[in-house]
C-alpha cells in the first residue's frame, strides 16, 4: 500500500503545516485492539488496520478509528492522506480513509490525535479541496465537505468549490444541500457587511430548482447578524416571492426521490419542498422581526399536521395523533403506549413509584405519520433532530415522534419503536434528574442504561409474561466472535451523546441480563442514577461485585446459556 502512495505523501510533506508544538505523548499502554465489525476482529498494529479500509463497512471503520486514536503518527495521518486522493483505490476505500481523519480530528483537547491533525490542517485542507475540484463520485465529496465544514471551519478557500457544487444540476441532492449548507456557514463567519459575493450566491440559491439549496439559501439568511442586514426590506421581498412559487403543501408518500435513486443506486433522504417551505417560513419570520412568535412557522406545521395526522386517540396519560384517515389501530396504538409506560415504572421498582419533581408532564404527546418520507419531511422541516432514524422522543415537548412503514424500510416494528421511545419518556421523568443540555448530565456515560433499558422494553410484546429476550440482539450477541467488553460498553459515548455508533445489542444484553438475573443489581444501580451516586468508576461494587472481571464473567456466563438454548 505505501509503495502505491509514497509518492503524494512527498508531495504532501512539502506543504506547510500548523503549530509545530510537541505533541501529546502516545499512551505507553495503548487498550487492545478491538475490531468486531470488521472481517478480522482482532489485529496486530495499525499497518494491518489500514490493510482493512478495502473491505470495512461504516460500523467497522468507526471502529478503527477509535483503535487508531491512541496509536497516531503523522505517518499514518499522511497514509490515509494520500489514500483518499489516490484513483487506484475504489471509493468506500478513500470514503473510509477520510472519515478515519475526520474521527481523529474531532478526538477529545489536549490529546495527540487532535494535536496531530491541527499541525496537518493545511495538508487535510489541500486535500480535500483537490477532491472538491477534480472528483464527481457524491459520496466520496460529501466526505470531503463534511472534514471541511466540520472540522476545519472556515476553510475559506473552499467557497468556489462549494459553490459550483450547490448550484450544479449534475450533483445528487445530498451532495447539492451539504455544499450549500457549507457555503451558507461560511457567510455567518464573515466580519461586517455582508460580501457581494456572499449575497450573489444567496441570491442564486433561493432560485435554485433544488429544494435543499433553497433550504440552506434560506437558513444562511435566518442567521444574518443584524450588521449584515443593510437591506432587511428587499431580503423579505426575495424570501416573500421564493415562498409564493413554493409547490402546494401536500403529504410526502414513501416512493422516494428519484434523483437520489439515480445517482446513488438508493433511496438518499434529502431536504425536501417542505424543508425549503419552512425554512423560508423561518426567514420571513426573522426579517419581519417575528422570531418570537414565528407566526409563518407555526402556520405552515398547523397546516402539516391536519393534512398528515387527521386521527386522534386519547387516554387520560396519552394523546396519540396519526394517519392517514382510513387507519383504524388508534386505540390498539394508544394501548402499546399507556401499557409500555405502566410496565416501564414497574422495572424502576421503588424508582418508578414517583416521578422526579417537576418532570412528568402529562398526558404525553405521540404523532404517528403515515409513513417514513412523511415523518422525515416533519422532522426535518419543524424539529432539530436526525431524521433517518424509527423514532424519537423530544423531552422538551413532551412528544413522541414516529411512522407508519414497511418491512423493508427498517428492521424495528412501529410497536417495537413506540415502546422504545416510551422508555425514554419513563427513565426522563422518574430515572435521570435534568435534561440533555442540563450541566453535568452528561457527567457520567448513560447511554448503557438508557439505550439498553429502552431495547428490553421494546421486546416485550405480552407484558404480563416473564421477560422477554429481544430475538435480533440476542442472534447478533451470539454470532460475534468476541463478547461485549463489559467496561467499553458502561463508558460508551458515541451514538449516544456524541456522535457514533451505540452498541444496542450489547447494552440489550447487559440489562436484560441485570433485570432478568441480577434484580438487586439492578436495583442498585437504579437507585444511584436516580439518586445521583451513580459513578462508573463503581459499577462493580454498586451492582455487588468485587471487580470488572467477575461481573464481566458473570455477565458472559450468562450470554453463553441464552446462546446455548
Amino acid at each position: 500500500m505505501r509503495y502505491l502512495i509514497v509518492g503524494f505523501v512527498v508531495l504532501i510533506l512539502l506543504i506547510p503545516s500548523g503549530s509545530r508544538l510537541p505533541l501529546a505523548v502516545t499512551p505507553a499502554y495503548p487498550p487492545p485492539i478491538r475490531l468486531p465489525a470488521c472481517p478480522q476482529p482482532t489485529v496486530a498494529d495499525v499497518d494491518a488496520m489500514l490493510a482493512l479500509l478495502p473491505q470495512a463497512g461504516y460500523d467497522c471503520t468507526e471502529q478503527i478509528a477509535v483503535a487508531l486514536r491512541p496509536r497516531i503518527e503523522p505517518v499514518y495521518v499522511q497514509e490515509l492522506l494520500a489514500i483518499a486522493v489516490e484513483p487506484t483505490f475504489d471509493t468506500r476505500t478513500r470514503r473510509n480513509a477520510l472519515r478515519i481523519l475526520g474521527r481523529l480530528a474531532e478526538s477529545g483537547p489536549v490529546t495527540r490525535a487532535r494535536e496531530l491533525m491541527v499541525q496537518q490542517q493545511s495538508m487535510v485542507q489541500m486535500t480535500a479541496l483537490t477532491l472538491l475540484e477534480r472528483e464527481r463520485d457524491n459520496f466520496l465529496l460529501q466526505d470531503a465537505v463534511w472534514l471541511l465544514d466540520s472540522h476545519y471551519y472556515p476553510s475559506w478557500v473552499a467557497a468556489p468549490a462549494l459553490e459550483q457544487i450547490a448550484l450544479g444540476g449534475e450533483y445528487a441532492p445530498a451532495l447539492r444541500y451539504r455544499a450549500a449548507r457549507a457555503r451558507a456557514r461560511l457567510i455567518a463567519a464573515e466580519y461586517g457587511p455582508l460580501r457581494d459575493d456572499s449575497q450573489r450566491f444567496i441570491v442564486a440559491a433561493l432560485r435554485s430548482a433544488d429544494p435543499g439549496v433553497r433550504t440552506a439559501a434560506a437558513e444562511a439568511i435566518s442567521f444574518l447578524r443584524d450588521d449584515q442586514l443593510t437591506a432587511r426590506t428587499d431580503w423579505l421581498q426575495l424570501v416573500e416571492e421564493a415562498l409564493v412559487h413554493e409547490p402546494p403543501l401536500h403529504v410526502a408518500t414513501d416512493s422516494g426521490d428519484p434523483r437520489g435513486a439515480a445517482l446513488l443506486t438508493f433511496l438518499e433522504s434529502t431536504p425536501t419542498t417542505l424543508t425549503a417551505r419552512a425554512a423560508l417560513a423561518r426567514a420571513a419570520d426573522r426579517l419581519a422581526g417575528e422570531t418570537a412568535t414565528v407566526p409563518r412557522l407555526n402556520a405552515l406545521r398547523i397546516a402539516y399536521e391536519h393534512l398528515a395526522l387527521p386521527l386522534q386517540h386519547e387516554s387520560a396519560t396519552v394523546v396519540l395523533r396519526t394517519g392517514p384517515a382510513e387507519t383504524s389501530d388508534g386505540d390498539e396504538l394508544l394501548a402499546i403506549v399507556a401499557t409500555t409506560y405502566a410496565q416501564a415504572r414497574r422495572f424502576l421498582g421503588s424508582v418508578g413509584e414517583t416521578p422526579i419533581p417537576g418532570e412528568e408532564h402529562l398526558p404525553l404527546q405521540v404523532l404517528i405519520f403515515p409513513g417514513q418520507a412523511a415523518y422525515r419531511d416533519y422532522m426535518r422541516a419543524f424539529t432539530p433532530f436526525t431524521v433517518d432514524v424509527d423514532g424519537i422522543y423530544d423531552v422538551q415537548q413532551n412528544t413522541l415522534y414516529s411512522y407508519r412503514r414497511r418491512d423493508d424500510q427498517t428492521a424495528n416494528t412501529l410497536a417495537e419503536t413506540l415502546r422504545h421511545e416510551v422508555a425514554h419518556a419513563v427513565t426522563a421523568a422518574y430515572l435521570f434528574p435534568g435534561q440533555w443540555h442540563t450541566p453535568g448530565y452528561h457527567a457520567e456515560p448513560k447511554g448503557w442504561f438508557d439505550e439498553g433499558f429502552a431495547e428490553v422494553l421494546a421486546a416485550q410484546t405480552k407484558p404480563d409474561a416473564p421477560l422477554q429476550p429481544h430475538p435480533r440482539h440476542l442472534a447478533t450477541i451470539c454470532a460475534q466472535p468476541l463478547k461485549p467488553a463489559l467496561a467499553d460498553l458502561v463508558a460508551l459515548r458515541t451514538g449516544y451523546d456524541q456522535y457514533g455508533t451505540f452498541d444496542y445489542p450489547a447494552a440489550w444484553a447487559l440489562m436484560h441480563f441485570l433485570l432478568a438475573e441480577r434484580p438487586a443489581a439492578a436495583a442498585a444501580l437504579i437507585s444511584a442514577w436516580r439518586n445521583q451516586t451513580y459513578h462508573l468508576a463503581n459499577w462493580p461494587t454498586l451492582g455487588g461485585w468485587s471487580d470488572w472481571t467477575s461481573a464481566e464473567s458473570d455477565w458472559h456466563f450468562a450470554i453463553e446459556r441464552w446462546c446455548r438454548l
